[in-house]
């Protein structure tokens, strides 16, 4: 009989340890359910500003203060009306896993502009998520824009203020150099990483204080080595 006993809370307790895990189970996969998943941004999801002769700028990643749009898009429209080159910039959320922002930047690129406009075309994009950027130049705009100054403008002009957090500063910095080397002026170059001034210690360093110990047991060796042997000999003649 007590054999049967045990057997049947062994039963129960088996039963209770599956309903835990059962209902565990089930609370975490509601929990999973319910995390938002953000969508990564597709090629249709930016919006076309091809059309719009005021617009330069999309900022499908929300990023970008009205007047840091306001800026750029009469600095970039001057560039358009005195030089004819078209620059755009764009900001996107995320990619596709596996899309870099040059595929998409590409892609974009062959989306906006068919093949006979994309002459005097240049396209800069930013991935907010990876916090990377690409860019796309013309044939045409290669004369003003060429890769070497194009890789800068968009992984140093862009992407240094943007990695401290600046995204304003970043794209309207950006645009002001791109109107500048393409009105004639000197290229004034991408931002100056300022490497701050460590503050003078007033401790010594751990191997600073080794250094000094060593130096002091020296001495007292030498003092030793010195002074035994004269009060042995002294000692020795008394």
């Amino acid at each position: 009989m007590n054999h049967i006993m045990n057997t049947l809370r062994n039963i129960g307790y088996s039963l209770r340890q599956g309903v835990v895990v059962i209902t565990a189970l089930l609370v975490g996969l509601q929990l999973v359910m319910a995390v938002p998943v953000l969508a990564a941004t597709s090629v249709f999801d930016v919006p076309n500003i091809t059309a719009d002769p005021n617009n330069w700028v999309a900022d499908e990643a929300e990023v970008l203060s009205s007047f840091a749009e306001r800026t750029i898009n009469k600095t970039l429209s001057d560039v358009a009306q005195q030089t004819g080159n078209e620059i755009r910039m764009v900001a996107v959320r995320g990619l596709n896993y596996g899309v870099t922002p040059q595929d998409f930047a590409d892609q974009l690129f062959e989306e906006w502009f068919p093949a006979e406009f994309q002459g005097n075309q240049a396209l800069l994009l930013l991935d907010v998520k990876t916090k990377d950027a690409a860019i796309r130049v013309g044939q045409q705009t290669k004369d003003v824009i060429p890769n070497e100054l194009a890789q800068s403008l968009a992984l140093e002009s862009l992407l240094i203020p943007v990695r401290q957090g600046n995204y304003n500063q970043a794209f309207q910095d950006t645009a002001t150099r791109i109107e500048t080397v393409l009105s004639g002026k000197a290229d004034p170059g991408p931002p100056v990483i300022e490497i701050a001034q460590l503050p003078e210690r007033n401790y010594k360093t751990s191997g600073e204080t080794n250094d000094y110990n060593a130096a002091i047991i020296v001495v007292v060796l030498l003092v030793v080595a010195t002074i035994v042997p004269m009060v042995t000999y002294f000692m020795y003649l008394k």
